[in-house]
């Protein structure tokens, strides 16, 4: 299936999680998450990590300016590819698995009040977070803005990975690390 896309798989270094593979856990590790048949949601997993990202930023005297770009370019991201990846969800848990993807939302607004030390409410501040930069907003991507879209997407890469519609390929090339590697142009 892969190789229609161009993508060759090297076996030897591919890792499973049914147990008939040799994995006695049930998990394996991805992208820093632990993903698998005894897993924990990876919006938990997020959400713990997150925390801590957060209060490493916030530890050090750091100017806001410098605050900002690092949360923009790499705690925002180190979020975003959750519900993209969260195999276990089934359409009974959709709303829940929302919901802490929301919350993930809240965290990052609330992340930023305290980088801009903005007076908006949490609410506000993720509309403008939110927003295009033709609107006057940062025009950020955070997990639960763009739920629906990762969830419509992931099963439709799940079957045919060849699929994945334009909209969630426009999606991904708006964050600039990846926008630069489709381009082929340097990170500005």
């Amino acid at each position: 299936m892969f190789q229609k896309i161009g993508l060759v798989i090297n076996k030897d270094k591919c890792e499973g999680t049914d147990p008939s593979s040799g994995n006695t856990t049930g998990v394996i590790e991805f992208l820093g998450q632990n993903i698998g048949i005894n897993s924990e949601p990876i919006a938990v997993q997020i959400q713990k990590q997150l925390q801590t990202r957060i209060k490493a930023l916030q530890k050090y005297d750091i100017p806001k300016f410098y605050q900002y770009l690092i949360f923009k370019q790499c705690i925002i991201p180190s979020a975003n590819y959750g519900p993209f990846l969260e195999a276990s969800i089934t359409e009974t848990q959709l709303a829940d698995a929302k919901d802490k993807y929301d919350y993930i939302d809240i965290m990052l607004a609330e992340a930023m009040e305290e980088i801009l030390e903005s007076d908006l409410p949490t609410k506000d501040l993720l509309d403008v977070m939110l927003l295009s930069k033709d609107d006057g907003g940062l025009d950020l991507i955070t997990p639960g803005a763009y739920f629906d879209l990762m969830i419509q997407n992931r099963n439709m890469a799940f079957q045919d990975p060849t699929k994945v519609n334009k909209e969630m390929r426009d999606f991904f090339s708006k964050t600039d690390a990846i926008s630069s590697i489709l381009n082929n142009t340097p990170l500005t």
